[in-house]
């Protein structure tokens, strides 16, 4: 009757912990999901004339309403093109979806007003660039973001 008792126990505490473990490990692998985003769109030239100074990432509910995760990666560059160059040479550019090769993946040009990505992919989060503390001019200085987003949340709390 002991032995029972203690499977049972076992049993009743093994259901609840890995349930709970859901709720760690699928951001997880959200997490990986959005460095190998990241990575492709770090990885791809930048065009002559221009320079890379920060990149964030994040991953979450960024718009709309519902449970569904969103990946949406902002490099901040240093350019001497214009937006509308800027703009032709990443159209052209193919990126892999963050968890779904092929998708349509969405890219914007956006010219720096401050510090804050001001996109409307990020319409629940700000992503503040560090390296724009102390510039006061930003002439030439440009966002280049990339999103990919509607994932079922499942068990990460974050696309809530």
């Amino acid at each position: 009757m002991k032995k029972i008792k203690i499977v049972l126990l076992i049993i009743v505490l093994l259901i609840p912990l890995s349930i709970a473990s859901l709720f760690v490990v699928f951001p997880i692998l959200n997490n990986i999901s959005l460095s190998k985003f990241e990575k492709q769109f770090e990885r791809y030239p930048l065009p002559e004339e221009t320079s890379l100074i920060e990149v964030k990432s994040v991953v979450g509910k960024l718009n709309g309403n519902g449970n569904s995760i969103d990946f949406f990666v902002g490099l901040l560059i240093q350019s001497e093109l214009s937006k509308d160059e800027l703009t032709h040479y990443y159209e052209h550019a193919q990126y892999a979806g963050a968890k779904v090769e092929k998708r349509n993946v969405l890219i914007e040009v956006l010219t720096v007003e401050d510090r804050v990505l001001h996109s409307k992919y990020l319409e629940h989060r700000q992503l503040k660039f560090n390296k724009l503390e102390n510039i006061n001019d930003f002439s030439n200085y440009y966002f280049v973001t990339i999103y990919d987003g509607g994932y079922p949340a499942l068990f990460d709390i974050r696309g809530n």
